[in-house]
Formats: structure tokens, sequence, C-alpha cells
């Protein structure tokens, strides 16, 4: 049928097997196919029974290989991509950032990053049914009493719901970037090398900070420059009872989180490295950011607090953090 667009036509090889009542030998032959074609008998070899040729592709030719961006961008849209092309590049093509950009806020997501994500996820939720599965029937068997049973039961029906919710987990493959103005992004740490069927998405501003989680209103609130974690909390009526105020944390709209265990909890400062400056009173006084979400995680019941639950509960909330999720209000 000839020969394909991209079959390389400078080298090619053929493997020939030499049979004989010793066995059997090998023989590499490099041919050049242009001259070949051409008729020269040096490489137009006559093919003997057993041999292999092989014809290989251009090298780095690269085809139905795409990078997709949307959002506020001048020109969104899917671009092929050539080996070796960067982030930068692709924002480049298409125009650069409209006026309306919010850079912090921008969505990257990979494929193989999201194969990764679940291939992990599905051996997270083997490990656990195994430990669950291993362990509850005896600590069925241990309890002393009717009542200590029908808890470690409860328990176990607990973990049961929270591993059909991480089954369910959607995986997006987001891949934390943080964008800056074009000259000061390309060449950074951030401006990796485009693989096919990454996407880049560049949203508006939001203009809003959501509270979700056990607080008494959970919502969207219209972004003020100078509103911290307290502040929001306040205006959504702050935490119900049943608020875990130990796990309090912010998911940032570029997906990176923040949260009273990064070691600011009680102390009389919290160091922003985003905005490279001191807040007094600790993480409840941390500048929110539009898009960013305030999560007040619930307490596990203090009849169910085994580690397994808390273990599965927690593995639910770094997927949605890792995803960079922001929860209907």
């Amino acid at each position: 049928g000839g020969l394909r667009k991209n079959a390389y036509l400078r080298m090619a090889e053929i493997t020939r097997r030499h049979v004989s009542q010793n066995g059997m030998t090998t023989e590499k032959i490099d041919v050049d196919l242009e001259k070949a074609l051409a008729g020269d008998p040096e490489h137009n070899l006559l093919l003997q029974d057993y041999d292999h040729l092989v014809i290989r592709p251009i090298p780095d030719l690269l085809f139905g290989v795409n990078a997709e961006i949307a959002g506020e961008v001048r020109f969104p849209g899917v671009y092929p991509i050539r080996k070796g092309e960067t982030l930068s590049s692709l924002i480049e093509r298409a125009g650069g950032y409209t006026d309306e950009a919010y850079l912090r806020g921008a969505v990257f997501t990979r494929e193989s990053a999201k194969v990764v994500q679940r291939r992990r996820l599905d051996e997270m939720i083997r490990q656990i049914e195994e430990s669950m599965l291993s362990s509850a029937q005896e600590q069925i068997n241990a309890s002393l009493d009717a009542e200590g049973a029908k808890t470690e039961q409860a328990a176990l029906e607990t973990q049961k719901i929270l591993l059909s919710r991480l089954r369910a987990a959607e995986i997006t493959g987001r891949v934390v970037v943080q964008l800056a103005a074009l000259e000061e992004f390309r060449g950074s740490k951030y401006d990796i090398e485009l693989e096919d069927g990454d996407r880049l998405t560049v949203p508006q501003t939001p203009g809003v900070v959501h509270v979700v989680g056990e607080v008494f209103n959970p919502t969207s609130l219209m972004y003020d420059e100078d509103g911290t974690v307290s502040y929001y909390l306040s205006r959504v009526g702050g935490m119900t009872k049943e608020a875990d105020k130990k796990q309090v944390s912010v998911i940032k709209a570029d997906g990176t989180v923040i949260s009273m265990e990064q070691g600011n909890r009680g102390k009389l400062l919290f160091w922003d490295s985003k905005h490279n400056s001191w807040f007094f009173g600790g993480f409840m006084s941390h500048r929110m950011e539009p898009g960013d979400t305030v999560v007040v995680p619930r307490k596990i019941d203090k009849y169910l607090r085994l580690r397994l639950t808390k273990d599965i509960t927690q593995i639910i909330f770094q997927i949605a953090v890792a995803a960079g999720v922001v929860f209907a209000i």
C-alpha cells in the first residue's frame, strides 16, 4: 500500500534471519529508503524469507495532539501543540488574557494526572475496605454489652456510607498552577510542558466568597477586600455546635489550602505568603480573596469517633480540595 506521509525515508531497518542446521543467526541491515525507492541497488535489496522490515515514523512528529484553553483569553479554543511547547506559549497563542481574567482562579487539568489520582484513590479504597472488613466483626464481638455492639454496628454502617461516597467522587485531574502576567509567568516553575488533552480555564473575577459546612447560613457573600475568615464566618451567623472548630480551612481559588493544622492555631500572628505580610489574630485573621471558600467540617459523633471513619472523611475532603471544588450552595 505504499508509505504513509509520516514515514522516515532516510533510514529503515531489515532484520535478516539465517537458518541452518546449526540454528539461526540474525543480521541487522540499515537501508536508505529514498535511495531504495530511486532504484539504487545498494539499498533496494532483494528481500529473503524470514526478513523483517521496519519503517519508522519521522521523529518528534505529532498528529492529533491538542490542548484546550477556555475562559478569559482573547481566542479560546483547541490548539494543536508541538513537542516541548509550554503553558505560556498556549496562552500567548490564544492572544493573552482579557481584562476580566482572574488569574488566581485558573483551573488546569491533565489527563495523565487524572489517571494517577484515580489509581491512588482506588488503592486507598481497597486498603480501607480490607482494614474495615478485617476489624469490624472483631470490634462487634469484643463489645461488652448490647449497647456497645450496637454502637460499633452503627460505626460500621457510617463507614460503608462514606466509602460509597468515596467511590463516587469525581476525579478531575487538576494540577495546581499559579498564573501571572505573561512576562512574569514565562519560564517560571508553573510554566509546564504541555501534554495531549491538557485544559486551562481562566475564569472571570467571581466577586464572591463562599462559606460552607457547619455554619448557620451556608451561602456566598460579596467579596470585601478587608474581609477575613472571622469576618465571613460572622456574616453567616457563626459556626454551629456541630462544627469541628479545630479543622476549619480555606480552599483558595487556585486549589491550594490554608488550615488551622498548618501550625497557626493559637498563634497571635499569621504569615500570609500570598501577600507577604503578617496578620494579627492567627488563622481567623487570614484575608480572603475572590473565589475562596471557607470550609467548616462537622464533628464526628463522639460515639462514632473511630480512626477509620475519620480517615475516610478526611480523604473525601482532600479529594474536594485537590479538585478545587466550589461546593454547591
